[in-house]
């Protein structure tokens, strides 16, 4: 196991939700990196060395399922774990991010605990440094 933090990406258009997601994940021990489009955060998955990325839907330039894909049809990121989180939770809508890629569909609102349970998938080493 690395001793390094692990690096997550959230990407959202909502500067607040931003700030909630950045504050419960260095709560957690993890270095965030904030994106406040799609564009944008395609570009720091290209330039950052990443362990997770939590992705809104709805973005101005790219969605988040755009990114998504393609994220997932680039050979050096199609591994990386992706939650995505938004106010889209129809079933269609969850099917789709799944089918697309997502390790994780998550919809607003959202509590610290749905989150931390979703990271848990994708960063299981954070229920060793969070004991």
């Amino acid at each position: 196991m690395s001793s390094a933090p692990p690096r997550v990406l959230v990407a959202d258009d909502a500067r607040v939700m931003r700030m909630l997601l950045r504050t419960w994940l260095e709560r957690l021990g993890c270095v965030v990196i904030e994106a406040a489009s799609g564009t944008e955060a395609l570009a720091v998955v290209a330039r950052e060395p990443l362990d997770a990325a939590l992705l809104d839907i709805h973005m101005p330039g790219l969605t988040g399922l755009q990114v998504l894909e393609s994220v997932r049809g680039d050979q050096r990121s199609r591994g990386l774990p992706i939650v995505i989180i938004t106010t889209l939770g129809h079933a269609s809508d969850v099917e789709r991010g799944l089918k697309l890629g997502a390790t994780a569909y998550l919809t607003k609102p959202l509590g610290y605990s749905e989150l931390y349970r979703a990271l848990l998938m994708v960063l299981p080493e954070l229920a060793r440094r969070n004991r």
